[in-house]
């Protein structure tokens, strides 16, 4: 299988390529920076130069690639300063995460690709609701985690759970 990672060159994205790779699937891996190509065709992939954030060049670089799958790792996370506000350091991966995944279905729908996975975050801003008492069990087995509840928006900025998110938006 041709796999499309957007994101390719960050934390995640650049481990999953020699896995992929060493599982008989082929590469396509996106980088926003030139200066990455290289070290991305080093682990295997063929590299991509892609801006998450332009439609056209989401869809260029899909289109190029003709893949069989779309994996979705984009973020804006290098070079993070824990020392500023929340909403500034992940304003960027936000839009990646919304305006980028809009771009990426699009892309992967008109280009005609059947797979796609976004690999996504639910961290503080989420509250389990509506389940048992952690670590207990059911007569049927243990029990299921459950939907989350977004406390502050989701991540579409509609404040309602997203289909396919596991109820918390994100």
């Amino acid at each position: 299988m041709h796999i499309f990672i957007a994101g390719a060159s960050g934390t995640i994205g650049h481990t999953l390529i020699p896995y992929l790779i060493s599982q008989g699937h082929t590469v396509t891996g996106t980088t926003r920076s030139s200066a990455k190509a290289d070290a991305l065709r080093a682990l295997g992939a063929k590299p991509a130069i892609m801006d998450g954030l332009d439609a056209a060049s989401v869809l260029a670089a899909v289109e190029a690639a003709k893949p069989d799958a779309i994996l979705h790792e984009m973020t804006a996370l290098n070079g993070m300063n824990p020392r500023q506000k929340p909403d500034r350091v992940f304003a960027v991966t936000n839009r990646l995460r919304t305006e980028g995944t809009e771009h990426l279905l699009a892309a992967a729908r008109q280009a005609g690709v059947k797979k796609f996975v976004a690999q996504s975050y639910a961290g503080w801003p989420y509250a389990r609701v509506g389940v048992s008492e952690p670590g207990s069990a059911s007569a049927a087995g243990p029990v299921w985690p459950g939907p989350y509840a977004c406390v502050g928006g989701s991540k579409s900025g509609s404040g309602r759970p997203q289909p396919g998110t596991g109820g918390g938006g994100g």
